[in-house]
């Protein structure tokens, strides 16, 4: 046989073959499908194809609409419960808890997009299903936040300088000493103190030698120039102690000894022995620790929970046996822009100093108390648009239903409608249950679509 017989044979099989895969396409094909048939994926209802085939997205085989309402629903039905396993969870939805799957003829619910979600025993058992009863009872939400430990500001005592003079001996002498009020904190020679204690002991001599004076007048001018030259050193920061010495011995003394003028330590201190002061210089900062501030950082949407007078719990990450009370004394005016808080200043006592300024804690503030029905935090689908939960209405009867949340606190929620005492709600699982009853929703509202628009 020639190459040419050969080329020639070969083609009039290839024009055979042809034209009988166009007669069995015209004919419907060899998979017996129909010219008007759809498929749709049951994970992705929204993925409809004219032909049978696998979904692009998930690859998962795609199953044939029938239309609602027509004969061959029920057989499908039957068809589709041969495949199920004896959970009655559809073959193939990994674990579904509908019996009778997504499709026509869902039982639809009062919140919109959602369908009421049926399971037998074993497809709850299987899909991890759990429900806990609503009660009715307290609720108390905490606000916490982390706050640092301040100083009382209104217990911080600055010692200025108020004539000049040179330090000739420094009792405390470093940062972070304690004194206690009264105490001596340093040695002053001052010529302008020198000069006024000189000053008032002649007054002093005068105002005793003219006190028996028949003129009124100069009795009392004397006894005034001595209640002025006191009251000179007085202001000059002369301690009382010091002033009876004097009248005592009735010598001046060349040294001044300045007091702590409260109990506290030592947070601010720039002189040494032999410094000269000027009137104004800053000589001590004295700070009582035995009541601190701790200010917290509240987020600006739970700012609006904290009034004055509300009470904190403060706790140390470190220390767990540590507690204090405390109550709000102060609420900032403005918003921090950067971190979205709002400072909040709780007076906390703090006697045997184990709160040191700069230390972090921990603040939880009892913000809001509520009575009414209580959920499970957990139990609430929060969609931003709505809030759902799923009831058991009997048993392997799921119904979606919209809720109006109201104080959330303690792991649990306060339910002002949609739910009543007693009811069981749904708090494991229930994420399943919400994909299953939309995906329900989503497929009869389409196949009933398709039936209205006539589509065979």
């Amino acid at each position: 046989m020639t190459n040419r017989t050969r080329i020639l044979r070969f083609a009039c099989v290839l024009l055979a073959t042809s034209f009988l895969v166009l007669v069995l396409a015209s004919c419907g094909g060899g998979d017996g499908a129909k010219k008007n048939d759809l498929y749709y994926c049951p994970m992705h209802p929204t993925y409809v194809s004219n032909k049978p085939g696998e979904c692009p997205i998930c690859h998962m085989t795609l199953v044939r609409m029938e239309p609602a309402g027509s004969d061959t629903t029920r057989s499908s039905e039957r068809h589709d419960a041969g495949s199920r396993d004896s959970a009655g969870v559809p073959a193939g939805h990994g674990g579904s808890p509908s019996p009778s799957g997504p499709g026509p003829g869902a039982e639809t619910s009062s919140v919109p997009g959602y369908s009421v979600v049926r399971a037998t025993d074993l497809g709850m058992s299987l899909a991890g299903i759990q429900t806990t009863p609503a009660v009715r009872g307290d609720l108390v939400r905490s606000v916490r936040a982390v706050g640092t430990v301040e100083p009382n500001e209104t217990l911080v005592y600055e010692v200025h300088a108020r004539v000049s003079g040179w330090v000739v001996g420094l009792v405390a002498n470093f940062k972070g000493q304690f004194v206690r009020k009264g105490e001596p904190l340093l040695s002053l020679y001052s010529p302008e103190l020198l000069g006024s204690q000189d000053e008032y002991l002649r007054a002093r001599e005068a105002g005793l030698r003219l006190a028996g004076s028949e003129l009124e007048e100069v009795s009392k001018g004397a006894a005034d120039l001595v209640q002025a030259a006191h009251h000179r050193l007085v202001l000059f920061g002369v301690p009382l102690s010091l002033i009876d010495r004097i009248e005592k011995t009735g010598r001046p003394e060349e040294t001044v000894t300045l007091v702590a003028p409260q109990t506290g330590f030592v947070t601010g201190k720039d002189i040494f022995d032999g410094t000269r002061i000027e009137p104004g210089l800053t000589l001590f900062t004295i700070t009582d620790l035995a009541n601190v501030w701790v200010e917290a950082d509240v987020y600006e949407e739970e700012a609006w929970l904290v009034a004055i007078g509300t009470t904190a719990v403060i706790t140390l990450p470190y220390r767990p046996d540590f507690r204090a009370v405390g109550n709000a004394s102060f609420i900032a005016p403005t918003l921090d822009p950067a971190t979205r808080t709002v400072k909040v200043r709780f007076e906390i006592p703090n006697p045997d100093l184990e709160l040191k300024p700069g230390m972090f804690a921990n603040v939880e503030i009892n913000a809001e108390k509520a009575q009414g029905i209580l959920i499970p935090d957990d139990a609430i689908i929060d969609s931003g648009l709505r809030k759902v939960v799923f009831v058991e209405r009997g048993t392997g009867v799921f119904e979606p239903r919209d809720v109006k949340v109201g104080l959330r606190g303690e792991g649990r929620a306060q339910i002002l409608a949609g739910v009543e005492e007693g009811d069981l709600v749904v708090i494991h699982a229930n994420f399943l249950l919400d994909s299953e009853s939309r995906l329900k929703a989503a497929l009869t509202g389409f196949s009933g679509q398709h039936q209205h628009e006539g589509t065979p």
